[in-house]
């Protein structure tokens, strides 16, 4: 308990998101830790985390089935930074050999740019293997989404 509050708070030549005395930050190890946490002033990203997530939601559920060539994904909550990545490994879980998919969005209230992004990238993927992409069911917020992006003209989506 000797170490002084700064040196406590240090993390990858930062020191509570200032650069710190020594030049460690600029070691290509320490660019992991660098970004939005240290931007906005925090010594890890877990707290950085829990400025975006203010209603405690830490997760996502996901239920899938699979059906030969075909699936059928089930996300439950909201598609934000956090979670779209559970989602993309669900979807990249399902192996080459699933060339149909279904999302079925009606226990998602919520979807960010990086649901977005996660979408638009399984219909290309599916579409390569001669597939495609159903959504299913949006909510009127999410529905809401789509069209002001545009996606409702790139993405097949069924009320």
């Amino acid at each position: 308990m000797g170490l002084s509050r700064a040196l406590q708070g240090r993390r990858c030549g930062r020191v509570f998101g200032r650069v710190a005395a020594a030049d460690n930050h600029h070691d290509p190890a320490c660019r992991a830790h660098r970004g939005a946490a240290a931007r906005l002033g925090f010594a890890n990203r877990l707290t950085a985390g829990m400025l975006f997530d203010r209603e405690g939601f830490t997760g996502m559920q996901i239920t899938k089935e699979v059906s030969g060539t075909s699936a059928t994904i089930c996300p439950v909550g909201k598609i934000t930074v956090q979670t779209a990545p559970e989602l993309e490994a669900a979807i990249g879980a399902l192996g080459s050999g699933v060339s149909d998919v279904a999302i079925d969005l009606t226990g998602v209230d919520y979807i960010s740019s990086a649901g977005l992004r996660v979408l638009v990238g399984a219909e290309k993927l599916l579409r390569s293997r001669g597939g495609a992409l159903r959504l299913q069911h949006p909510a009127e917020a999410v529905n809401e989404v789509f069209e002001m992006t545009g996606l409702n003209t790139v993405l097949t989506i069924e009320a």
